[in-house]
Parts: structure tokens; sequence; C-alpha cells
């Protein structure tokens, strides 16, 4: 399964991102406005898989469960697709010719 963020930072253009499970970093990456990154992740078959992100901008760090299972594998198929907004991320899915958007605050 591929995991896709996508900058949509108001008047921010740089985005410094860093993923991680409890078994694997993925590094910190910097995504500037309208700019997508991409991962790739394999789920557990016990629906315990749990990725999780820091994103920085304005010098402030914020937290989000970029994907949590148990929420998203409903969502997440065949691929989970994210855009980062000022107030929090939002998370997109497709459904028989229509996109849906649920967002979270930060943590």
């Amino acid at each position: 399964m591929n995991i896709s963020t996508t900058n949509f930072l108001n008047n921010k253009p740089t985005l410094y991102i860093h993923c991680k499970d409890k078994h694997k970093d993925l590094g910190t990456y910097v995504v500037e406005w309208g700019e997508t990154y991409k991962f790739e992740i394999y789920k557990s078959f016990w629906g315990r898989t749990w990725y999780y992100c820091g994103v920085k901008f304005d010098n402030i760090l914020h937290r989000f469960d970029i994907f949590f299972q148990r929420r998203d594998d409903v969502f997440c198929d065949p691929d989970c697709y994210w855009i980062i907004k000022d107030d929090g991320p939002c998370s997109i899915y497709y459904r028989r010719h229509s996109n849906f958007t649920r967002c979270f605050p930060w943590k």
C-alpha cells in the first residue's frame, strides 16, 4: 500500500515531514508547496499497523497518525492520500466516482 502526502499549506512553501512506525524510521523529507511525499507500507495480518508523522512548518512541530489500520483500512483502498493544511491533516478517499475528505486536528 502506498501513502501519499501533499503540502497544501497557505503561504508556507516548505514542510518538513518525518514518518515512522514502531520498527522503521523513514527519515525526514522536505516537501515544497504542491509537492507530494510518498512511501510504501505493508499492512499487518493482525490489523495492528500504525504509522505516525511529525510535520514542521513555521518552526512548530505537529503530529498525526498517517495510517492506523483499524481506522484507515476501509478508507485506504488501495492507497492513502493526505493533504497537509494549516489547521490539520486531511485524508481523501475515493468511492464510486466521488471523493470524500476526513480532516483531523493536530495532536
